[in-house]
């Protein structure tokens, strides 16, 4: 599986650093506004966020939050039973493969603890002999558009691209030759 990498996207990106579990020799991984905090945290964010965009007042939001989280786990409580509790940081501390982590910090309204995310992972970064790459766009949300746009940002995939070469380029020159 020599220069396999692996991309993921929300949910796919707070997952990615597990691939390496199945694919031991990967090139890379790469984070697109996957969240790192343990998925019962950012449910909780991202409930607060839509209860106060729905229009309940600030006071109340922290009564009727346990009310809604509870709601959604029941909607499928055998997943969330296995995967709430669920915290990427420990697949993050134990990956050797380059890191590649994007987030938009509008996202923080939105969906992803972005700031505590960024923390979590500059955290682990520091104890790495191979970092964690990390870019946060201050003007962009959870898809990545270009600002007042539904387009994704030029810049961003100039950015990936670039990044990408140099992870599989520095892997391939790691590699021995068969």
């Amino acid at each position: 599986s020599e220069g396999v990498g692996v991309l993921g996207i929300s949910q796919g990106g707070h997952i990615a650093p597990m691939v390496e579990e199945l694919v031991p020799d990967l090139a890379f991984a790469v984070n697109l506004s996957g969240s790192a905090v343990p998925i019962e945290q950012q449910l909780e964010l991202e409930l607060t966020n839509t209860l106060r965009e729905d229009g309940w007042p600030r006071f109340l939001v922290p009564l009727v939050r346990p009310i809604a989280i509870r709601t959604v786990k029941n909607r499928r409580p055998e997943w969330w039973r296995k995967n709430g509790k669920l915290d990427p940081i420990p697949h993050w501390r134990s990956l050797d493969a380059p890191a590649l982590v994007v987030y938009g910090a509008e996202d923080e309204q939105d969906n992803v603890p972005v700031k505590r995310s960024v923390e979590r992972l500059r955290s682990v970064a520091a104890g790495k002999k191979r970092g964690i790459d990390i870019v946060v766009y201050p003007d962009s949300g959870h898809a990545l558009y270009a600002p007042g746009t539904t387009r994704i940002r030029e810049d961003f995939l100039q950015t990936l691209v670039r990044w990408i070469r140099s992870a599989t380029a520095a892997t391939a020159s790691r590699t021995p030759p068969p």
